[in-house]
C-alpha cells in the first residue's frame, strides 16, 4: 500500500522527469522528434505554398526507406510545450497531413534556444530570407514581407532602407527592384485576378499595370479586357496612355481619356516628361561619364535642411526606367557626395534593364552593355560613330527586321554577336575572319567560343 509520502515522492519524480525532458528537447542544435500538432506558426511572411511539394513531402514522410530528410527548426518550447516554427512550414503542412494518416508520426526537429534571446525583427527578416534564397516565396509574398518588414522597422526606431533590404536580399535590381515589389503590395481585387491568372509572371510588367491602374483606371480597364496582354503593351499603354490596335491598323484612344492633338517633334526627339522637368525644387545633374545613345540619366540633388539628397532619373523609351525616390537617400555633407550616391545607383537599373533584354532593341541593349563595359575598363562594344554614319541606310530598308540570337554558353545566357570591335579581334582589314569560334556578349563581357560551346536558346527579330 502506498502512503501520501510515496504518492508525493512519485508526483515529485514524474515533475523532474518532465522537466528534464523539457531541458533535453531545448538544448539548442539537438535534433528531437515532435508531434506536428505540437507546433505552430506566428507570423510568417509566407502565406502561398506548393501542394505538390507537400504532398510529396507526406509520401517521403510516411515512407520508412524515405523518411524526413531535413529537419525543421523550432522556438523552445512555451508554456502549454508548444513550439514556434521559425523554418519549416512547409513540412509542418506535410507532417500534420502525416499524422493524420499516422497518429504515432513524429517531426525531426532542432530547437534554437538563440532565437528567443534574439531581435524578433531580425528572426522575421531570416524567416522570410530563407524562402526568397531558396526562390520560393512568390512575388506578392515578397512585397507584402518587404512592406511589413519596413513598417515594423519603422515602429521599432530602426527604419531600414530600400537599397539596404535589396543588398541583404541579393536583388540585383537593388532599390529599384524593391520599389517595384512594393507597388504589388496589398493587390486591388482586379490586380489580384491578373496576378493569380499567370498571364503575366514578372515584376516589371505587374508594376507597371499597377501605376496604371492608380494614375489611369479606364486604361487599367482596357487593358486588363486584352485577350493577349503581354509587357511590351502594358510599356506602350504606359507611355501612351492608349492601346494600339494593330489589327486595323488605326489607333484608338482609350476609353475615359480625352483626346489631344498631336504635336509635331522630330524624329527620335524625347516626349518623355521627366520628373526633373516638373519639379523646380529639384537640380538635375546630366550624368556625362558614360554618353547613352538611347536615352537620358540624371543624378537628381535635393538641398535640405542640413545637406543634400540624390536620386537617380532615367528618361529612357524601353520604359524600364529608374523610380525616382529620394527615401533610399541618406543626408549627406556636401552636393559632391550626394552626387557619387546617385552614380552609384546606375549600375543596378542597367543590370535590371539587361534582364529584360527581351524587350529591348538592338540598339537599346548595346547602349546598357556598353555603360556596363565601362565599369570593368572594357572597351563598348558599339561604335556609336559607325552606327549613326550608316543609320540612314538602315532606315531605308524597310520591311526587313534584324536577328537578335540569344545563346548559352555553360549555363550562361549570352548574345551571340554580328559586330565585333575590331580592337577586341585585332584585326586592320574589314574582311578579318576566325576559325572555328564565334564571339559572344555575355553581361558585360566579350567571349570567344568554339563551335559545340554554345547553345541558340531564341531568336527575335525586330525592326
Amino acid at each position: 500500500m502506498k502512503t501520501p509520502m510515496t504518492n508525493k515522492l512519485a508526483g515529485g519524480l514524474s515533475k523532474l522527469s518532465q522537466a528534464a525532458s523539457a531541458r533535453k528537447d531545448n538544448v539548442s542544435g539537438t535534433i528531437i522528434l515532435v508531434k506536428p500538432s505540437d507546433c505552430f506558426e506566428e507570423d510568417n511572411p509566407r502565406t502561398d505554398f506548393d501542394e505538390n511539394l507537400i504532398e510529396s513531402y507526406v509520401a517521403d514522410f510516411l515512407d520508412p526507406e524515405i523518411g524526413q530528410k531535413e529537419p525543421i527548426q523550432l522556438y523552445p518550447a512555451n508554456k502549454e510545450g508548444k513550439y514556434r516554427v521559425q523554418h519549416g512550414a512547409t513540412r509542418l503542412r506535410a507532417g500534420l497531413i502525416a499524422e493524420k494518416e499516422n497518429p504515432a508520426f513524429k517531426l525531426k526537429a532542432i530547437v534554437d534556444n538563440s532565437l528567443n534571446n534574439k531581435d524578433e525583427l531580425e528572426n522575421y527578416f531570416d524567416r522570410a530570407m530563407n524562402n526568397i534564397k531558396r526562390d520560393n516565396m512568390t512575388l506578392l509574398d515578397r512585397a507584402n514581407f518587404i512592406g511589413n518588414y519596413l513598417d515594423k522597422a519603422k515602429q521599432s526606431g530602426k527604419p531600414v532602407t530600400q537599397a539596404e533590404i535589396a543588398k541583404r536580399l541579393g536583388f540585383k535590381g537593388g532599390a529599384s527592384y524593391v520599389s517595384r515589389l512594393l507597388k504589388l503590395r496589398d493587390m486591388t481585387p482586379e490586380m489580384s485576378e491578373v496576378y493569380q491568372s499567370g498571364n503575366i509572371d514578372d515584376i516589371e510588367a505587374l508594376a507597371t499595370l499597377a501605376e496604371i491602374q492608380k494614375d489611369k483606371p479606364e486604361l487599367f480597364k482596357s487593358l486588363i479586357e486584352l485577350p493577349d496582354l503581354d509587357r511590351a503593351t502594358i510599356r506602350k499603354a504606359k507611355k501612351t496612355g492608349k492601346i494600339k490596335e494593330t489589327e486595323t491598323g488605326t489607333q484608338q484612344e482609350t476609353a475615359g481619356h480625352d483626346t489631344e492633338p498631336k504635336s509635331k517633334t522630330e524624329p527620335g526627339a524625347n516626349t518623355i516628361l521627366s520628373q526633373s522637368e516638373m519639379d523646380d525644387s529639384v537640380v538635375a545633374i546630366p550624368f556625362v561619364d558614360y554618353l547613352f545613345q538611347t536615352g537620358r540619366v540624371n543624378i537628381l540633388i535635393k538641398t535640405v535642411n542640413n545637406g543634400f539628397l540624390a536620386a537617380l532619373e532615367t528618361v529612357f523609351e524601353h520604359g524600364i526606367n529608374a523610380d525616382v525616390d529620394f527615401k533610399d537617400s541618406v543626408v549627406w555633407a556636401t552636393e559632391d557626395e550626394a552626387i557619387d550616391f546617385g552614380k552609384k545607383q546606375i549600375k543596378d537599373w542597367a543590370e535590371v534593364v539587361l534582364a529584360e533584354k527581351d524587350s529591348l532593341s538592338v540598339e537599346e541593349y548595346q547602349d546598357i552593355v556598353g555603360y556596363l563595359n565601362t565599369l570593368k575598363n572594357v572597351n563598348p562594344q558599339n561604335d556609336y560613330s559607325d552606327k549613326n554614319k550608316d543609320s540612314g541606310s538602315r532606315k531605308a530598308k524597310t520591311g526587313q527586321l534584324t536577328a537578335v540570337i540569344f545563346v548559352e554558353v555553360n549555363g550562361e545566357e549570352g548574345l551571340l554577336l554580328l559586330k565585333v570591335p575590331k580592337d577586341h579581334i585585332g584585326a586592320d582589314e574589314s574582311n578579318a575572319h576566325s576559325n572555328g569560334f564565334v564571339y559572344v556578349q555575355i553581361g558585360s563581357e566579350i567571349r570567344a567560343v568554339k563551335e559545340g560551346e554554345y547553345v541558340i536558346k531564341s531568336v527575335s527579330y525586330r525592326e
